[in-house]
């Protein structure tokens, strides 16, 4: 199967969204854009002309493919089907959609917090899905839509996020998760703090995050950047993690650079994880933060958290863990509470 990107020449932002354009992908032929790890309020588009699909026809658009936290959404002649991708590919939502697909089609998904609503529209009728929960949590890798198996014309992939405009931006790894009773946004989303952009994925470090800080910041300036990061950069037995340092110098140097507020965070010991010399460098720095340690006591190292907050797996927080971090995390950055 031929697996090609379209060169970037092609790709642009118009009026607050990304998209790219092709003439004619042949089956199998990729139309792609930039990488990002945006969590929620973001919307994926796809316009295409095709002649009518066959049961064996699929076209695939989504955030990220055969990654790890990846989704993506196929359209078959009957179905649309919901995928993501841990350690392999699950389906997580079906349904009919009723249509004939044939002539021109315009597809959009819209994600919110974990949900999809997916809109279709065709000469012949319109598919409207409603909300599906839990279905979406894909925020690493590409933008990306293929047709396997036949040929398609006149496309056009559009990104947007509503979020870019946001005054508060928010950076993380597998702490970040809006719907799981033990992450600590759940009780920002539960409580009606929505008011940020959210960027993260499970296993993301600091150097990753670094990357898409920067990317991000082509679409928007906020007035805070909150550095969440460390957990997936353990120090060393006697000295900070390298890509640590690095990536956290030069997010402040371009905090500052830019005029934006940097919100730092202590990052709590686990039982077979150092993060205190990280910790050391936050307090010192000078700057705001939010002491995540001290909620959950993991100060000391190898720290097994206060009772019945760390998880069975020693390094995520439980639901009483979750409930601490988020509690400290408003009253060390009250301006989350915003409306």
């Amino acid at each position: 199967m031929k697996n090609s990107t379209l060169n970037t020449a092609n790709t642009a932002l118009c009026a607050g969204s990304i998209v790219t354009n092709a003439a004619r992908l042949a089956p199998g032929e990729y139309i792609k854009l930039e990488e990002n790890h945006v969590i929620a309020n973001k919307q994926l588009t796809i316009s295409f002309t095709t002649e009518e699909f066959a049961a064996e026809d699929v076209l695939r658009i989504g955030h990220g493919e055969a990654l790890y936290w990846a989704s993506y959404a196929e359209i078959t002649a009957t179905h649309v089907n919901i995928y993501g991708y841990f350690e392999n590919e699950r389906l997580l939502a079906q349904r009919e959609h009723g249509l004939k697909l044939s002539g021109n089609i315009n597809i959009a998904i819209d994600v919110g917090y974990s949900t999809a609503k997916i809109t279709i529209a065709t000469s012949n009728g319109v598919y409207q899905s409603g909300v599906i929960d839990r279905c979406w949590n894909g925020s690493n890798g590409e933008i990306f839509a293929v047709s396997k198996n036949r040929e398609i014309t006149d496309v056009t992939l559009r990104w947007s996020c509503s979020d870019y405009s946001k005054s508060i931006w928010l950076f993380g790894d597998s702490y970040f998760n809006s719907r799981l009773a033990n992450r600590w946004p759940c009780y920002l989303y539960e409580n009606g703090y929505t008011q940020y952009l959210l960027s993260g994925f499970p296993g993301r470090d600091s150097v990753a995050a670094l990357l898409d800080f920067k990317q991000l910041l082509k679409y928007g300036t906020p007035k805070f950047a909150v550095w969440c990061m460390g957990m997936n950069n353990m120090d060393m037995p006697n000295e900070i993690n390298a890509d640590y340092l690095s990536s956290a110098d030069e997010f402040l140097k371009i905090c500052d650079e830019k005029g934006i507020i940097p919100i730092l965070s202590t990052v709590p010991n686990v039982p077979e994880r150092i993060n205190t010399f990280k910790n050391d460098y936050v307090k010192a720095s000078g700057r705001r933060y939010v002491d995540f340690a001290k909620a959950v006591g993991g100060e000391e190292l190898y720290s097994p958290w206060y009772e019945k907050m760390l998880s069975a797996d020693r390094v995520h927080p439980d639901v009483l863990g979750a409930k601490a971090l988020y509690a400290r995390f408003i009253t060390d950055f009250p301006e989350i509470m915003a409306r």
